[in-house]
């Protein structure tokens, strides 16, 4: 079986390429003043500058510039050194124009070949990514399927131990905080934090913090791109480490001889506005979402019917045991089995979205309460259902604006 290599001839006066090769062509390339020897793949059919450029009556066998009216007898042999010429001499940024793209191709295939190509530091690379992205165990690499199925793909590929990788993860992480630590001590002006907390479906805490700061290259862009006396407007939550954004942003923009108005450039929100409004809807109905799950487990005396099947809902998805019964209430009662949402007071929504699916789980939660000792103090009555029921069509109008 022959193998078909293509090869792209990038040669000066042609730039054909031309159609499947059994063999690679090795040809020069004049670039500038460098000779360049290239073999690259070429699947194409026979196409250059000339071809590109001339249409070619095949009746009189003679091509056209598509520029002009001159035309031209074509070669016997192919040639197309006539009309390169021709392009040289009337057209000649047709030349320079064509080679770019060629050589830009060449360039892009290249790369793309040194990124794929096998080492062993890619490979474990590759691997350690792999793991973390995926959330894979350290002892995959010990699996005899997995070991047999890289072997197959390469037989060059060592396969790294199980402490191997370990270290290699922990050695990732210092040189990525190294890498962090080192960025935000070169960051220009000041630093804003965001923080967020939050608890996994799993039970397990996460604390992100995030950190804001405002790079040169950003007016640098805005400069470049001549937008700083286009700016309408710059939108914005109500937080209060956007005040300090917009000081800064002023700052910058005055400097730049631009005038910003932050009380009628700044737009704030409106989604986030209309959550303010709920939330203050909520505080006078003693509704007010908690900041975490933690909060609500460490309130023992409910006041509030929001709050009561809020600590409900809570307590049912803080017990894996709970989870199951409420689950199996749900497959007896012929309902389907959605999970109880949590309710907090930065996800907007929330409130509405907790109620609204306990609406739907209202029998499974009152044979869940009343068969619980401990949850018997938060059994809802007919009545807080139905306060429930209108505090919910309350919310729901905040969901759709």
């Amino acid at each position: 079986m022959t193998s078909v290599r293509p090869v792209i001839n990038t040669d000066i006066d042609g730039f054909d390429i031309e159609g499947d090769e059994t063999e690679p062509k090795q040809v020069n390339n004049e670039l500038g003043n460098e000779n360049q020897k290239i073999i690259i793949g070429r699947y194409k059919k026979k196409t250059s500058v000339a071809h590109l450029n001339f249409t070619l009556n095949k009746q009189n066998n003679t091509y056209s510039c598509i520029y002009c009216s001159i035309t031209y007898k074509a070669s016997k042999d192919g040639s197309t050194s006539t009309l390169i010429e021709h392009l040289r001499n009337k057209h000649s940024n047709l030349i320079s124009g064509e080679k770019k793209v060629v050589v830009e191709a060449m360039d892009k295939f290249v790369k793309q070949a040194d990124e794929l190509k096998f080492t062993q530091d890619n490979w474990c690379n590759d691997l350690i990514k792999w793991v973390v992205v995926n959330d894979q165990p350290f002892t995959v690499v010990e699996d005899d399927h997995f070991k047999l199925m890289i072997k197959r793909l390469n037989r060059e590929a060592t396969i790294p131990s199980t402490v191997t990788i370990c270290k290699d993860i922990h050695q990732a992480f210092n040189d990525k905080q190294t890498f962090i630590l080192e960025e935000l001590q070169n960051v220009p002006g000041q630093i804003s934090f965001t923080l967020d907390a939050w608890t996994s479906k799993n039970q397990i805490p996460f604390l992100g913090i995030t950190a804001h700061w405002i790079t040169i290259a950003f007016f640098q862009v805005l400069k470049n791109y001549k937008l700083l006396t286009k700016l309408l407007g710059v939108t914005s939550d109500n937080a209060s480490n956007m005040n300090t954004f917009f000081d800064y942003f002023k700052k910058m923009c005055n400097e730049n001889n631009v005038t910003f108005d932050i009380e009628h450039q700044r737009v704030r929100c409106f989604a986030h506005i209309i959550n303010l409004a709920a939330q203050d809807a909520l505080k006078s109905l003693k509704g007010t979402g908690p900041d975490s799950e933690e909060e609500v487990l460490n309130n023992k005396v409910p006041v509030g019917v929001i709050a009561k099947l809020r600590i409900l809902v809570t307590k049912i998805r803080a017990s894996p045991q709970r989870r199951e019964r409420f689950s199996m209430q749900c497959t007896v009662l012929k309902i389907k089995d959605l999970e109880l949402i949590p309710d907090i007071r930065t996800r907007w929504n929330s409130t509405y979205m907790i109620m609204n699916r306990a609406l739907y789980l209202r029998e499974p939660l009152h044979y869940m309460a009343s068969a619980d000792n401990e949850l018997k103090i938060y059994l809802l009555s007919d009545e807080d259902w139905n306060r429930i029921q209108e505090v919910e069509s309350l919310m729901e109008v905040c969901k759709y604006i």
